[in-house]
């Protein structure tokens, strides 16, 4: 059940749970994620590898009063995200990695509706400025490499 704004909120043309509310909770959201994962442990090298499924999500845009252009919903496909590292131990307490996350440097889908600032129509993307939507469940930064040195007391 959704509870309508309050009558003395009423002139802000805004809704306290209004349709974008709504719709980050019922379909913004995967829902499902698959996650496998496999290491492999050989002597002194670690090597892991594991690969997450997420699903699709949909933004669902507010529907603001007054206006000539809607921001239209927007449903982003599900994407496989990779993650691998191999590690070493160096000698009793000292262990190197080297891995990356995201490994194909996969992104999500890209805003189809990103604005224009000559109409002063933002658009999914903020007037263009955010090339991909926030809602991405793995984040719009593509691929991460690193190397960690950990020593264990």
């Amino acid at each position: 059940m959704v509870v309508n704004t309050p009558p003395q909120l009423g002139n802000l043309d805004e809704q306290l749970f209004g349709r974008a509310e709504r719709g980050r909770i019922e379909v913004g959201q995967p829902r499902n994620n698959l996650i496998l994962s496999g290491t492999y442990e050989r002597r002194n090298l670690t090597l892991v590898a594991r690969t997450q499924r997420f699903g699709e999500v949909t933004s669902i845009a507010a529907r603001a009063t007054g206006t000539a252009r809607q921001v239209p919903d927007q449903t982003y496909s599900a994407k496989f995200i990779t993650d691998v590292s191999a590690s070493y131990k160096l000698m009793q307490r000292t262990t190197i990695t080297i891995g990356s996350d995201n490994v194909f440097d996969v992104y999500p889908d890209e805003n189809k509706d990103r604005g224009d600032l000559a109409t002063n129509y933002s658009g999914q993307g903020t007037f263009g400025v955010f090339r991909y939507s926030g809602l991405s469940p793995f984040g719009f930064n593509g691929r991460f490499l690193y190397a960690r040195v950990g020593y264990s007391l």
